[in-house]
């Protein structure tokens, strides 16, 4: 999805007397200021807002120049389909559609397949990241995780964390999801993956998904739309941004 701007500088233009070569110039430099101010604008307000999700949605990101009077902005799907569901915002749908189509998923000999996904935790003392993919640790959860080499046991839970979580029935997008209740509870097998370094680590769990997996296990909430582009376009000082273009203008033409 682009992000289309028209500036109107022929008040400017006409007062100025230009001749055309410098109302070329001017548009040119104008162009290339409002789209340098932009994307800083856009860039710090993916930088405040998003976490883990982050470098998908950065994939996503493009700036193009498609004629000498044109700067496009936008996210596209054709590098990234998250940036642009981030972006947007996106109904509720089923993660297991996608999963059935992985390259990584293993075929079993009755024609049915499976795949196991990781889940990422952040530490309850890391930044939070965002909702998307990523909870945080409860404190006493991260304490045992953390100093112990193997997944953590059920038994090793606080009992208020023992028990599996139910996701409520809800509505999306005209589409009616059923109640759904987890076989375990999330932070059970949790383990702490050792990073390269050794120094550091990320807590993962892993979860089958198969063909034989309820119809409602793997439901998505979806997303609601986070206007990034929107966001920084009211962040952007447009008339600050084309004032200093004149000075710069001017000082280099004369």
């Amino acid at each position: 999805m682009p992000l289309q701007i028209n500036i109107d500088a022929s008040d400017y233009i006409e007062q100025s007397s230009l001749s055309p070569d410098d109302i070329f110039g001017f548009h040119a430099l104008l162009l290339d200021r409002l789209a340098d101010g932009f994307k800083e604008q856009w860039i710090d307000e993916v930088n405040q807002t998003l976490h883990s999700t982050r470098p998908e949605y950065m994939r996503g990101m493009f700036v193009s120049r498609p004629d000498d009077n044109t700067v496009v902005m936008g996210v596209t799907a054709r590098k990234s389909q998250l940036s642009v569901d981030l972006e947007l915002g996106k109904n509720a749908f089923d993660e297991k559609q996608g999963f059935a189509q992985s390259p990584k998923r293993t075929i079993k000999r009755n024609g049915g397949w499976f795949l196991t996904i990781p889940f990422r935790f952040s530490a309850p003392t890391s930044l939070g990241e965002s909702a998307a993919f990523t909870n945080t640790l409860p404190l006493a959860v991260y304490k045992i995780a953390k100093t112990q080499p193997i997944p953590v046991r059920k038994s090793q839970l606080p009992a208020g964390l023992q028990q599996p979580t139910t996701r409520a029935g809800f509505n999306s997008g005209g589409v009616s999801y059923k109640a759904y209740t987890h076989k375990a509870s999330i932070y059970e097998s949790l383990i702490r993956v050792k990073d390269k370094d050794e120094n550091r680590g990320q807590y993962m769990t892993f979860r089958r998904v198969s063909d034989l997996s309820d119809v409602n296990s793997w439901i998505h909430p979806g997303f609601l739309p986070y206007n990034l582009l929107g966001k920084a376009l009211q962040r952007t000082d447009v008339p600050n941004i084309v004032r200093k273009a004149k000075i710069e203008f001017f000082k280099n033409t004369t």
